[in-house]
């Protein structure tokens, strides 16, 4: 396989060449390994990478590697969740429960109620759906579930899934045949008290520097300002003292503020590998993104749940909390092994 490593990747400027920022890495990556590309559509991100009579077309975050049926399989969390369940993946204990578009805020928590079977803390989340949207984690008992149906109206409709609530670390990892290429450590929007500033001025400090990278800003809804009443015991205009990290939502995706952070393949467990290559391997998946919550993943003796699985795993625009070397790893490593086949 021809791997390029003398390009500094740090000096490659070939500007934005679409509206996305995400389709955006793999055309730096395609540029960094000497690959022919062309922008078929700059607006709605459009492009083809070539290699000779070999070419990959990219749309947005979609890639054209996967087939449609693993792809419609994994859209699913319900059956995605029982395949690797049936097949001895770890995962956390979960159920379906099916509910009325039009149900009102009561019926819907019994229904989950009755599903969650006093299993508590569950975490609720629509059966398709991506980045984080609609899912409630921790509620931890059927007063709460209650609270979150009159609360979030649009939450706990139509096929839901209900499933234990998992504590520990999070963690996204990219799997192209076979193998793992990339890694991240994913965590949830928080602040740092400072002993003179409040919640609400920590969280606007937070948010602009975020802005500068045009990422998503953490909010303080109501939900948000549920989480941090019930866990700290604080509101928005209380002063956070200094060294406090107060934790702004349970969810780490970059779209509700959170973040992410480089992880070395190679200080990855290699039975953390196996999971996620196994895992992939059941959905006939040779690009795939696996979630996973547990240890840390350098521990030999540590226990991780497969969370969700991915058939488009997103690029990694541009973060504060990692280098543009890091953001590409994954992306060249998904081009070298497409174009070498």
């Amino acid at each position: 396989m021809n791997r390029a490593t003398d390009v500094d990747i740090d000096d490659l400027d070939i500007g934005l060449p679409t509206a996305s920022a995400i389709a955006n890495v793999y055309f730096q990556a395609a540029e960094s390994l000497g690959l022919d590309f062309h922008i078929l559509s700059s607006r709605y991100a459009v492009g083809v990478i070539r290699r000779a009579e070999r070419e990959l077309m990219i749309c947005d975050r979609w890639v054209g590697i996967n087939d449609l049926t693993s792809t419609t399989l994994c859209a699913n969390k319900y059956y995605s969740a029982r395949t690797l369940s049936e097949a001895g993946v770890p995962v956390p204990d979960f159920d379906l429960a099916t509910i009325g578009e039009q149900s009102d805020a009561a019926v819907a928590a019994r229904v989950l109620a009755d599903t969650a079977r006093g299993r508590y803390p569950v975490c609720i989340k629509p059966v398709q759906g991506s980045h984080g949207r609609n899912v409630v984690p921790d509620i931890r008992d059927e007063e709460e579930l209650l609270q979150v149906m009159y609360r979030d109206r649009g939450i706990g409709r139509g096929d839901t899934l209900v499933e234990a609530h998992m504590a520990g670390r999070h963690y996204r990892a990219v799997v192209a045949y076979g193998e793992v290429i990339g890694c991240v450590e994913r965590t949830p929007p928080a602040v740092i008290g400072d002993g003179a500033g409040t919640l609400a001025s920590l969280v606007a400090a937070y948010n602009e520097g975020r802005g500068r990278y045009s990422l998503a800003p953490a909010s303080m809804g109501p939900r948000q300002l549920f989480t941090v009443a019930r866990r700290d015991r604080l509101d928005l205009t209380d002063v956070v003292e200094a060294g406090r990290r107060v934790v702004l939502d349970e969810r780490c995706n970059l779209k509700v503020g959170g973040d992410i952070h480089h992880v070395e393949v190679d200080d990855m467990a290699p039975r953390v590998r196996r999971l996620c290559v196994e895992a992939a391997a059941l959905f006939d998946l040779e690009f795939a993104g696996l979630d996973l919550i547990g240890d840390d993943l350098s521990r030999d003796d540590g226990r991780w749940y497969v969370n969700e699985v991915n058939s488009q795993p997103a690029a990694h625009v541009p973060v504060p909390t990692m280098t543009r070397q890091e953001r590409l790893q994954w992306p060249r490593r998904l081009l070298e092994h497409y174009f070498s086949r």
